[in-house]
């Protein structure tokens, strides 16, 4: 656990796995070439199905890093700058509770509190 008010950063590392189609290589481009050389005329047959085909998909996990801790700490922020949804989320996170406050209050203060 930690906490969303901590003054450093705190990153969490995700992964996301997206489908890329896979491109060929030039060895296999010429293969093909060869191919319907060879076969003559039932090659122009083979093209028409080759390019109603999907192209192949290769799943790719790409990783990156998120701020998770990126609002400031709504103390150290002015109260003009504030709105009533923010005051309610961070009453909620608190206090745990799942009702909105029934009155909220904005002040600073400096120095030693007696």
């Amino acid at each position: 656990k930690y906490s969303e008010f901590i003054q450093f950063p705190i990153y969490l590392q995700t992964s996301k796995t997206e489908k890329v189609p896979v491109e060929k290589s030039e060895d296999a481009e010429e293969e093909e070439k060869k191919e319907e050389t060879e076969e003559g005329e039932d090659a122009e047959v083979k093209d028409e199905d080759e390019e109603a085909k999907e192209p192949e998909m290769e799943e790719v996990t790409t990783y990156e890093w998120n701020l998770v801790n990126e609002n400031k700490p709504i103390w150290q922020r002015k109260g003009d700058d504030i709105t009533e949804d923010e005051y309610s989320s961070f009453y909620k996170a608190i206090s745990k509770d799942y009702q909105d406050p029934l009155y909220k209050t904005h002040f600073s203060a400096e120095g030693e509190v007696e």
